[in-house]
């Protein structure tokens, strides 16, 4: 094996490292933004259902007494 050849295998490894390392840093930032909005996600989620419980329970309510 020439010296040549080793570097050339080096520096393949060395992008496919880069590659890896550049993949690996946007999944972790990725999860850090999807953790920092997932508390207004549950937030907004959470607001919704309810609202639409209440929704509900006072259609059930009008349908009984009869006004609607």
């Amino acid at each position: 094996m020439k010296p040549d050849d080793m570097f050339i295998l080096n520096r393949k490894n060395a992008n496919q490292n880069i590659i890896f390392c550049y993949t690996w840093r946007f999944i972790y930032c990725l999860i850090k933004h999807i953790q920092a909005y997932f508390y207004t996600i549950m937030m907004f989620s959470l607001v919704l259902l309810l609202v639409l419980i209440l929704m509900l329970i006072l259609q059930v309510l009008l349908q009984h007494s009869g006004i609607v």
